[in-house]
């Protein structure tokens, strides 16, 4: 999920929350994104036209619609040409062959993998074998193509699912009539919470599944968020007593200046040189600080305690570094508050070389002065002196800069 990630968060993380009220669609969410704010003009400037050089002529038509008193967008494409059938493969070199950009080829390449997979699974076939039929059509290839560009547009950090609908009965296929939820369908929604509801109908469809798995993020939506802007979109279909509607929410996560996230995770399986290269990943990934305990865990087996100290904007950096660069399968994270003294750092020339600094105010307004320690040990092997005797005159010097001054 690297491509969702916006960047130039300051202060508060932006996330998409899908809210699949009444059940989830491609033309429901598109929807429901072009009334939250992604124009119609670049899904039709950027996307369409880089689709119809294999497609055929397109048009997209947006309207309002009111479902339950609600004003929602209801959205379709028309295609002048006949659609042939196709199969992943063929999806997959019309996308890269498109004039689409990359990040947005990347993310409807991926809804598209996971059908694939999904339908191979179903029908135990080889997923290059896999045939699209409703989801092979043209404004499915559109809808996904466009859900990518509009969640490129909003750039948020993360993607949040709530709990999915899935109705009842059996609906008509090119392989048949399927019972509702559709196996494929079943298959993607695999690890995200669901709704059986008493139904006759599909409220959620393969397309609709496909986008929802392949772009949520699998950790807890955030318990407090403000909300910025809500969109909806409706399918065609009206049910009787049932709101067919999608809702898109836009929102972000206030970072207060002193709030952090301690992240922290228990090993007894890793190799003890690979801790190195692991704290610098996770110190480059975002993490203020970060360091190991030795502990004794179950079966008395020797263990490594990890604890990170997170700004909450980095915070989903450091849990993909944990997971990738140690042999954790979990990380804990829970908010904590800090408080800092007042600092600043600056360079100090002395016969020996410059030095770096850092200054803390105390609470009574005195101040405590500290040498670099990388530095001192650079300057301490080039001089060939020791790291005390250097340190001593790094602090001699500072003295009287500081006598001078006042």
């Amino acid at each position: 999920m690297g491509y969702i990630r916006g960047e130039g968060v300051d202060m508060k993380m932006k996330v998409l929350v899908f809210d699949p009220v009444g059940g989830a669609s491609g033309d429901m969410i598109l929807a429901s994104l072009v009334q939250l704010g992604c124009p119609v003009e670049y899904l039709k400037d950027a996307i369409i036209s880089g689709l119809e050089p294999f497609l055929g002529k397109v048009d997209m038509h947006v309207t309002d619609k009111w479902v339950n008193d609600i004003r929602v967008v209801d959205l379709a494409f028309e295609e002048e040409e006949d659609q042939p059938e196709r199969k992943f493969k063929d999806i997959c070199e019309l996308i890269e062959k498109s004039s689409i950009l990359p990040g947005i080829k990347e993310m409807a390449l991926d809804i598209f993998s996971i059908i694939a997979a999904s339908e191979a699974k179903v029908h135990g076939i080889d997923p290059e074998d896999v045939h699209f039929h409703e989801v092979g059509a043209a404004d499915s290839i559109l809808d996904i193509v466009c859900i990518s560009a509009a969640v490129k547009w909003f750039s948020p950090l993360r993607i949040y699912t709530r709990s999915v609908p899935v109705g009842k009965g059996f609906v008509s296929t090119a392989h048949g009539n399927m019972p509702v939820p559709a196996p494929a369908t079943l298959e993607l929604l695999k690890g995200m919470n669901v709704r059986f509801e008493d139904v006759d109908a599909e409220l959620t469809t393969p397309t609709g599944a496909a986008v929802l798995q392949a772009l949520s993020s699998k950790d807890a939506m955030p318990p407090d968020m403000v909300i910025d802007a809500v969109g909806y979109g409706c399918g065609d279909r009206e049910l009787e007593a049932w709101p067919n509607l999608f809702r898109s929410i836009i929102a972000h996560v206030k970072s207060e200046d002193n709030a952090l996230y301690v992240v922290e995770t228990d090993i007894d399986d890793m190799i003890a040189e690979d801790w190195d290269s692991a704290l610098d990943r996770i110190l480059s990934s975002g993490a203020l600080d970060a360091n190991l305990t030795g502990k004794i865990m179950k079966k008395s087996r020797p263990g490594v305690g990890l604890k990170a100290i997170v700004p909450s904007e980095n915070l989903h950096a450091v849990l993909d570094a944990v997971l990738t660069h140690t042999s954790s399968i979990g990380v804990r994270y829970y908010p904590v508050m800090r408080h800092v003294l007042e600092r600043k750092h600056y360079k100090v020339k002395t016969p020996y070389g410059t030095i770096g600094v850092k200054e803390v105010v105390l609470p009574g307004g005195g101040r405590r002065i500290k040498p670099e320690y990388d530095d001192l040990e650079r300057v301490s092997r080039d001089r060939g002196m020791s790291l005390s005797e250097l340190r001593i005159e790094v602090e001699r010097v500072i003295q009287k800069m500081q006598g001078e001054v006042e």
